[in-house]
Order: structure tokens, then sequence, then C-alpha cells
């Protein structure tokens, strides 16, 4: 019988598993939350030139 399905370990493999996967799931939405805000920065300096050819629009 696996260790996971016995009573005694169920706690230790499911919890163990989640300390695995919930920091790895943090980290992918840390990392997607950096990837959108460097995007909008630079999409902001590749429009730069817009703005100062037409700075009231």
């Amino acid at each position: 019988r696996s260790f996971y399905k016995s009573k005694e370990w169920a706690g230790w493999a499911y919890g163990g598993g989640l300390v695995l996967i919930v920091p790895l799931w943090l980290q992918v939405q840390m990392s997607l939350a950096i990837n959108i805000s460097y995007g909008r920065f630079f999409t902001l300096l590749q429009n730069a030139e817009d703005y100062v050819d037409k700075p009231q629009e």
C-alpha cells in the first residue's frame, strides 16, 4: 500500500506536497507581476517619442 494512502503518512505526504506547490505558485505569480510591470515600463519608453511630438494627447 502506498504511503500517501495510509492515515499515518497522509498528512506528511499531502502537507509536504502543499509546501512544495504553494511557494512555486507564489513565485510564478510574482514573476508574472514583475514581467507585466516591466512590459508597461518598456511600452512607455517606446512611446516616449510620440509624447514628445504630441504632449497634449
